[in-house]
C-alpha cells in the first residue's frame, strides 16, 4: 500500500485487499489498518493505531522492518498475524517525507505453528523436571521395545546409567524365562485402551532379579496411534535389593 502524506492509502494491489479481507478499492481514502480490527502486539497488549509502522515511518522518517501485528475480522474471532513493512518516501535531498510503502505478509499459519513449538518445549521441559526428580523409576519404552527414556531414579533401581539404557531394550532387562510372558504383554499393550497396574520381574545391572510392580501408561501420536509405553515401576519389597 502507498500512503500519502497524511498517512491515507493512495494506492493499493489486489494482495492487500486478500490479505485485509477488503475489495482493494475499499482501502483507498483510509489509513489501511481499521480500528475495528483490534491490532495487538504478540505479547496480546493493544497495539495503537498511532504506533503502527506507517504512521512510524511517517512520523519518524525511520524504515520499520518485519513488525508483527495481529488483527481480528471479526469479535472473539483468533487474530491473524502480520509482518509488516513500511519505508518512508522522501522528497529527493530534502528529509520531507511525501508518504510511505507499507508491505505485509500473512504469517498467521508460521506462528501458530511456532507458538505450537514453544508451547511444546515449556511442557517438554516441565515433564524432564518431573522425570528428574521423580522418586521411582520411570521409562519410556517404543512399541519395538527400544528404551527412549531412563530418569534418574531408574539407575539408582536398576544400576544402569541413562547413557547404557539407551542402549538396551526392553528384554534387556526381563530374565530369560520371562521374556516371552513380556512380550506378550507388550502386545496387549498395544491394543489395550487402558493398561492396568501389574507385577512383573526385572533385571539389575548387577544380574539380580527383582520383583516389581508397574504402572504403565499408553502415549498416542496425534493421529490416535500408540508409540510408547512409559512405566512406573517400583520395588514390591524394599529390603529385596539396595542401591
Amino acid at each position: 500500500m502507498l500512503q500519502g502524506p497524511d498517512g491515507r492509502v493512495t494506492t493499493t494491489n489486489e494482495a492487500a485487499g486478500h490479505i485485509l479481507g477488503r475489495f482493494s478499492v475499499q482501502l483507498l481514502g483510509t489509513t489501511g489498518f481499521d480500528p475495528a480490527w483490534l491490532p495487538i502486539r504478540e505479547n496480546g497488549t493493544p497495539f495503537p493505531i498511532d504506533a503502527l509502522p506507517g504512521a512510524e515511518a511517517q512520523r519518524t522518517g525511520l524504515e520499520q522492518h518485519n513488525v508483527v501485528i495481529g488483527i481480528h475480522d471479526r469479535p472473539h474471532a483468533a487474530p491473524m498475524w502480520l509482518s509488516v513493512n513500511a519505508v518512508p518516501i522522501k522528497r529527493a535531498g530534502t528529509d520531507l517525507i511525501q508518504g510511505v510503502v507499507t508491505s505485509f505478509t500473512d504469517i498467521t499459519e508460521r506462528k501458530q505453528m511456532a507458538d505450537a513449538l514453544k508451547q511444546q518445549a515449556s511442557e517438554d521441559r516441565r515433564l524432564a523436571v518431573v522425570l528428574r526428580d521423580a522418586s521411582d523409576a520411570i521409562s519410556l519404552t517404543a512399541m519395538d521395545g527400544r528404551i527412549l527414556a531412563w530418569n534418574p531414579a531408574s539407575q539408582r533401581l536398576y544400576g544402569w546409567s541413562e547413557a547404557e539404557a539407551l542402549g538396551m531394550t526392553l528384554l534387556d532387562r526381563v530374565p530369560p524365562a520371562h521374556r516371552q510372558q513380556t512380550l506378550n504383554e507388550l502386545a496387549a499393550m498395544s491394543l489395550a485402551k487402558k493398561i492396568e497396574p501389574y507385577q512383573s520381574q526385572r533385571l539389575a545391572k548387577d544380574g539380580a532379579i527383582l520383583d516389581v510392580s508397574i504402572a504403565a501408561t499408553a502415549l498416542l501420536d496425534d493421529a490416535g496411534n500408540l508409540y510408547a509405553i512409559a512405566a512406573t515401576e517400583r520395588l514390591l519389597k524394599e529390603d529385596q535389593h539396595e542401591r
